[in-house]
């Protein structure tokens, strides 16, 4: 329908479908057609997502061309220059898979989230990523992971660019992190006291130095 829309073809809804709702529509579509799908775990896990989305609660009838421009605007907000850089790791991940033999959409199914440094955000993504029920979730940067850890105790989760992951309580140690969180650090906390050292020897006479940090979060089930 989203195609057709496109094309300015929507077809005129016949007398069985007023008052039916687009949302009603794409639950007989879950709900019958899907099943019959290899990927339909996958697929109505989605679907579930979309139906939540207040398009879906529009008449069919009433339903129109700018309401599915308005939908896509909405999904594709993410698609913005900051963004270029997380596409960038996103591609070089999807290339790695691929010269190990796994490539997405035949081997496996990979869906991104990007919470933009949003906290909320984050916590609203890790739970839809929870929902997918995914083999594995990728989260990258600390929020991303107290996210995801906060929705899901049985999922496993792979951490990057977490600086302190003991700290954080995603792990008991480096060496047995337990529970269902493991992954890889940027670099290890008491290197931080070498660094002044560091600072200490090459500006003896200085008693002060500025930091600068960023946040990001970045979640990605696979």
């Amino acid at each position: 329908m989203e195609a057709r829309a496109d094309r300015g073809d929507l077809p005129a809804h016949p007398e069985a479908l007023r008052g039916t709702t687009l949302g009603r529509l794409v639950e007989r579509y879950r709900d019958t057609v899907s099943p019959r799908k290899r990927t339909h775990a996958a697929e109505r896990a989605v679907l579930n997502i979309f139906l939540r989305h207040p398009i879906c609660r529009r008449a069919v009838s009433d339903v129109t061309t700018v309401h599915f421009a308005a939908y896509r605007d909405e999904r594709l907000k993410d698609l913005k220059p900051v963004s270029v850089k997380r596409q960038y790791r996103l591609a070089i991940f999807r290339q790695s898979l691929q010269n190990l033999g796994w490539t997405s959409g035949r081997d496996l199914q990979i869906d991104d989230r990007w919470a933009r440094g949003d906290t909320e955000r984050a916590r609203t993504l890790a739970t839809e990523l929870v929902e997918l029920q995914p083999d594995v979730i990728l989260g990258e940067g600390t929020s991303a992971v107290v996210a995801l850890k906060q929705a899901t105790r049985t999922i496993p989760i792979v951490f990057t660019n977490v600086s302190d992951p003991v700290g954080s309580g995603f792990v008991a140690s480096m060496e047995r992190p337990g529970g269902n969180i493991t992954g890889f650090t940027n670099f290890e906390s008491p290197i931080g006291g070498k660094w002044l050292q560091v600072l200490k020897e090459v500006f003896a006479d200085s008693t002060e130095w500025p930091t600068q940090a960023g946040v990001t979060s970045f979640l990605s089930p696979v």
